[in-house]
């Protein structure tokens, strides 16, 4: 099969665009704020993080055969200080802040916070600074999202496995979010394997570990007769700081885009065609003979081309998301 293919996807729907406009009043003169704060206390920095507890922690993994890495971290920041707080500071290790090529975070309304990654080192770790849209005050809560994707946390190997040889995907990574502050209550880690995979190993801390539905590593602190609750850094855990999965995928690698390229014709009757041309390498060590990738839930004519022209098995499917996509599945 060819190291490189350049695909080129025709997407085609149906939109009725409607402007909405509205006209709003200025009432800030007939507005008060419900409270005042001074000099709000800065948690981007370790003052006061002793009385900032994180009182619920849901981490959701999703490792790609194709090489990436996407995580959901699900936090709720309770402030015990007796000032108020405007930020706190989330870690991630040295050795994969590289690695790192997206991170975001979202309030409880979905608002997007502002993030300040300005390279600031606390030990083994680098820190990054997200902010909440309001100062959060004394012994208030708030949850929110945090959203980040990693490249080469993946290792690709070949071994020998039922007499025959099979590409194994390995990955290693902190268990749970790396938090300067104490965590408390609900502490779960989800790690969802590649889909088409099968796992091979992963290592399991006591009770924690459970395989669920096949596809699903279940790190419950709950389940821990010893460990109640997570110190800074998650240093109580020890050496059980870190999980181990090593699944075996015969069919799938690392792929790498080398170029998107996104042109968008809308006609003056609604009608929208979508031709996306985009460059991929197969930068793992077995050959593709599948690839698959998510277009809108609506669109039709679908066709896919390579440099030698038009590609007929392609086959289309309904996402297992929140049904906003379809699965474009190219062999």
């Amino acid at each position: 099969m060819r190291k490189k293919s350049i695909f080129i996807l025709f997407i085609g729907f149906l939109s009725v665009l409607i402007v909405f406009s509205t006209i709003q009043g200025n009432f800030s003169s007939n507005y008060e704020h419900p409270f005042s704060v001074e000099d709000p206390q800065l948690s981007g920095t370790l003052e006061g993080a002793d009385n900032i507890l994180a009182t619920n922690i849901i981490r959701t993994t999703n490792l790609s055969s194709y090489g990436l890495v996407n995580i959901k971290d699900r936090l709720t920041i309770l402030n015990n200080n007796n000032n108020p707080i405007n930020s706190i500071l989330f870690g991630i290790e040295l050795e994969d802040s590289n690695n790192l090529i997206y991170f975001n975070a979202f309030g409880e309304t979905q608002n997007t916070l502002s993030i300040e990654r300005s390279n600031e080192i606390m030990g083994d770790f680098e820190m990054i600074t997200i902010y909440f849209d309001m100062p959060l005050l004394p012994s208030q809560d708030i949850t929110i999202i945090i959203l980040h994707s990693y490249t080469n946390l993946i290792s690709y190997e070949l071994a020998f496995i039922d007499n025959e040889v099979t590409q194994l995907l390995v990955f290693e990574g902190p268990l749970f979010p790396l938090l300067p502050y104490r965590g408390e209550g609900v502490i779960r880690g989800n790690y969802l394997l590649p889909e088409g995979s099968t796992l091979d190993f992963h290592k399991q801390i006591g009770e924690m570990g459970v395989l669920v539905g096949g596809s699903n590593i279940v790190y419950d602190l709950g389940a821990n007769l010893e460990i109640n609750h997570l110190e800074p850094f998650l240093v109580n855990l020890g050496e059980h700081n870190e999980t181990y999965i090593s699944v075996k995928d015969r069919f799938t690698s690392k792929l790498e885009i080398e170029k998107i390229e996104k042109n968008l014709y809308i006609s003056p009757w609604g009608t929208i065609k979508s031709v996306e041309e985009i460059t991929i390498e197969n930068v793992g060590i077995i050959e593709i003979g599948l690839l698959s990738m998510k277009i809108p839930i609506g669109a039709i004519n679908v066709k896919v081309y390579d440099d030698l022209g038009e590609i007929l098995g392609v086959t289309l499917t309904e996402s297992t998301d929140d049904g906003s996509t379809k699965s474009v599945s190219i062999q």
